[in-house]
Formats: structure tokens, C-alpha cells, sequence
């Protein structure tokens, strides 16, 4: 087999599969180098190493060689006058773009004889028929951890618990005996006797224990309303303050009356101390 035998398989094999209709019509000469067989889509079919000698095995087919296509007999004889020559022009064909030529008539006597077979169809049974042969859920034997799972009955504490809790929670439940109602605590009911008190040592323990309004007041915490500074003036600004109410901040500049800072490292301290506790600068006459 030689490059003229593998292009022309190749072009029967492209015809039938996707050009059919010109198994039994003519086509132009440009189609065979442009849709049928065009070298750049079929080289590794075809085996030609180069477009060169692509060209020359097209031009062989259009001069008629071995039957494989049928064409004018002026293009058969003007392409083998060209084969013949020592240096033929391989791109000749061109020349011919507009011609038609169909394939031989062995080639379409075979393709005739050929018929497509048809596949077989396949019968399709109601789907009724066909769900009737299904094996039904009861037929299937269960495995063992679903014929042990569907055996005990499953509450919805032992969700949350898993599995071994539920079997667990089954055998206590089919051990123990119900057990009787807890009987409620009376709250009206008085304490024994031996825990009562005599009278004088309530009397005495009662007396010990102060009351609400004995207990002693809490100290303000620093910064409270309760600390605050009731009239006079304010020692930042001078500004009059509020008689009558505790005032913590100075409603005309702002600063808060119920601290006061060192004069040396601006330290914040409580009214009262008379030392910096940073630096120790004495702070009395604030």
C-alpha cells in the first residue's frame, strides 16, 4: 500500500461518515483538499511525511490512476503529462479547484451493496411489569444490626445518648419494678423537736444579730454622687458651686471635685491623703 492507496481509504472513510451523499454524486476538486481529505487534519492517517508529497499523491488520484476517481478526460491526461516530466508541479491541481469528479464506479457499486444494519430494538415492557418483578422489602432479610435495632423500641432519650444507652435504658426498664411516687415535702410541717431552740436562746441569738437598719453604713466609693462636694467653690476655678446637693463634677469647668492630683507627677489622689503615693510630695494644704 502507497500513499495513493491511504489517501484514497482515507477519503472513502471521510465521505461515509460525514459526506454520504457523495458516494453516489460528483463533487468539485477543491472540496478534496479543503473539506474531504485536507493534508493538515489527516497526516498521521495518511502517513505522508510532507505536503509535497501530499500533493503529488492528490495529483495521482485526479489523473485517474487505479479507477479510484472519475473526472474529465482532458484533467486526466493534462495531470499524468505533468507526472510524467522529470520536475512536475506538484500545485497543478489548483488549476482545477472548479472541475468534478466523483469516486469510482467499483467504489459506489460496493457502498451500494452495503446497507446499514440497523440495531435491534430493545422491547419495552410496561413499567408495571417491570416493578412487579422487584423483590419486595419483606422478602430481604434483614442483617443482624437492623433485626437487633428494630427488636428494642427506641425513645427519644436514647437519641441523644446512642445506641448503647437505648439498650441499656430497655434492660433496666425491663428489670426494675416501677418504683413508687416520692411522697412531696410539706412545707407547713414543723422541725423535730430536738432542733428546736428554747425560747430565751432565740431570744438571745436575735439580739445578737443586727438588723438591717443597726447594720453600718458603707463607706462612698470614690467618685459617687454621695462623695461629693456640697457648696462652696471650686478649687480648680473658683466657681460657685451648688448649696443644698453633693456635687462631683464643677458644672463650670469640668473637673472632678471628689479627687485631687499631686502638684509634682499629676498622680491621682483621694481627699484626704497628705502625701503623694507616687513621689511622696506632701498634698495636706489641697
Amino acid at each position: 500500500m502507497d500513499d495513493l492507496d491511504r489517501l484514497y481509504n482515507r477519503l472513502v472513510e471521510n465521505i461515509r461518515s460525514s459526506y454520504p451523499e457523495y458516494m453516489s454524486r460528483p463533487f468539485e476538486v477543491s472540496e478534496l483538499y479543503q473539506t474531504l481529505v485536507p493534508y493538515r487534519h489527516n497526516r498521521r492517517e495518511l502517513q505522508i511525511d510532507t505536503n509535497g508529497d501530499y500533493e503529488i499523491a492528490l495529483l495521482r488520484l485526479l489523473a485517474g490512476e487505479r479507477g479510484y476517481l472519475q473526472g474529465e478526460s482532458a484533467m486526466h491526461d493534462m495531470v499524468k503529462r505533468e507526472l510524467a516530466t522529470p520536475n512536475p508541479n506538484s500545485a497543478i491541481f489548483r488549476e482545477f479547484a472548479a472541475r468534478q469528479v466523483s469516486l469510482g464506479a467499483e467504489v459506489a457499486r460496493t457502498s451500494a451493496r452495503e446497507e446499514p444494519r440497523a440495531e435491534p430494538v430493545r422491547e419495552q415492557r410496561p413499567i408495571r411489569e417491570q416493578a412487579a418483578e422487584l423483590p419486595y422489602a419483606s422478602d430481604i432479610p434483614p442483617r443482624y444490626e437492623e433485626a437487633v435495632s428494630r427488636s428494642q423500641p427506641i425513645s427519644s432519650r436514647d437519641y441523644a445518648f446512642g445506641s448503647g444507652a437505648s439498650s441499656q435504658s430497655a434492660a433496666s426498664a425491663a428489670v426494675a419494678p416501677p418504683a413508687s411516687p416520692a411522697t412531696p415535702p410539706s412545707f407547713t410541717a414543723s422541725p423535730p423537736a430536738s432542733t428546736q431552740m428554747p425560747a430565751s436562746s432565740q431570744a438571745s441569738t436575735s439580739a445578737q444579730i443586727p438588723t438591717p437598719a443597726q447594720a453600718a453604713p458603707a463607706s462612698p466609693a470614690r467618685g459617687s454622687v454621695q462623695s461629693g462636694v456640697v457648696g462652696g467653690q471650686c478649687r480648680y476655678c473658683s466657681g460657685a458651686l451648688p448649696s443644698g446637693r453633693r456635687t462631683v463634677y464643677c458644672p463650670h469647668c469640668g473637673q472632678n471635685l471628689t479627687i485631687q492630683r499631686c502638684p509634682a507627677c499629676a498622680t491621682e489622689l483621694e481627699m484626704g491623703w497628705k502625701h503623694c503615693i507616687t513621689c511622696g510630695r506632701g498634698v495636706g494644704g489641697l
